[in-house]
C-alpha cells in the first residue's frame, strides 16, 4: 500500500465510528459481514494448536472472532486500527503496527489471512511483492501452480480465492489476467 494511502486509511479509522465500514464495506451490510467469517473459516481449516497473522486486521471485525479458534493470533495494521481493535478487544491478541511491506516478521505462522487488502495496492508489481513475501514467511511456501488454480492443500498451505499471476501465458489456458482479484488465505 503506498504511504499516503496507508496515512489516509489511518486517518478513516481515528474517524469512522463503524467498524463495518472502515472495513471498507456499507453500513448496511453490517449483518451480512458475518458470512465473511463462515467463508474464511471453510477455507482456513483452523485447528486450535495454529497461529494466525491477519494481515491489514483493521479494527479487529474477523480477527476477534477468529482469534478464539486458535492457540495465537498476530493482527497488522495500521496504529489507529490497531487502537480501534484494542479498545473492543484489550487481550489476547499480538498487535504489529506498520504496513505489511515494510514490517519485518520472521517468525512462522501455521495459518495467514489477507481479507480486502491487496485492492489498496498501488500496482501489480506492489500486488506481487506482497504476494512474495507472504509465501516467503516461515512455513508458509508457496503452493504448485495446480495447486494455487484449485485452491486446495499443497504442503500444509490452504490458497483460497488466490487468483494471482506474472504471466498469463506462463499458466496456459487457466491461468487468469494478471492483476486479477487477490483476496487469500494461507
Amino acid at each position: 500500500m503506498g504511504r499516503r494511502s496507508f496515512e489516509n486509511y489511518g486517518v478513516l479509522a481515528s474517524k469512522v465510528e463503524d467498524c463495518t465500514v472502515l472495513a471498507g464495506r456499507y453500513s448496511f451490510q453490517k449483518s451480512s459481514e458475518r458470512n465473511i467469517l463462515h467463508d474464511i473459516l471453510a477455507k482456513l481449516d483452523l485447528r486450535p494448536e495454529h497461529s494466525l497473522l491477519d494481515i491489514g486486521c483493521n479494527a479487529g471485525n474477523l480477527t476477534i472472532p477468529l482469534s478464539f479458534m486458535v492457540a495465537g493470533t498476530t493482527g497488522l495494521d495500521h496504529p489507529e486500527c490497531l487502537r480501534r481493535l484494542r479498545e473492543k478487544f484489550p487481550n489476547g491478541i499480538e498487535l504489529v503496527s506498520g504496513n505489511f511491506l515494510d514490517v519485518p516478521l520472521s517468525r512462522p505462522f501455521d495459518r495467514i489471512l489477507c481479507y480486502s487488502v491487496l485492492h489498496y495496492l498501488r500496482s501489480a508489481d506492489e500486488v506481487y511483492k506482497f504476494m512474495d513475501k507472504t509465501a516467503r514467511l516461515p512455513h508458509c511456501p508457496p503452493p504448485p501452480v495446480s495447486a494455487r488454480l484449485a485452491g486446495m492443500d499443497a504442503g500444509g498451505v490452504r490458497w483460497g480465492r488466490c487468483t494471482w499471476n506474472r504471466s498469463p501465458a506462463a499458466w496456459g489456458s487457466a491461468g487468469h489476467a494478471a492483476g486479477s482479484s487477490c483476496d487469500f488465505v494461507l
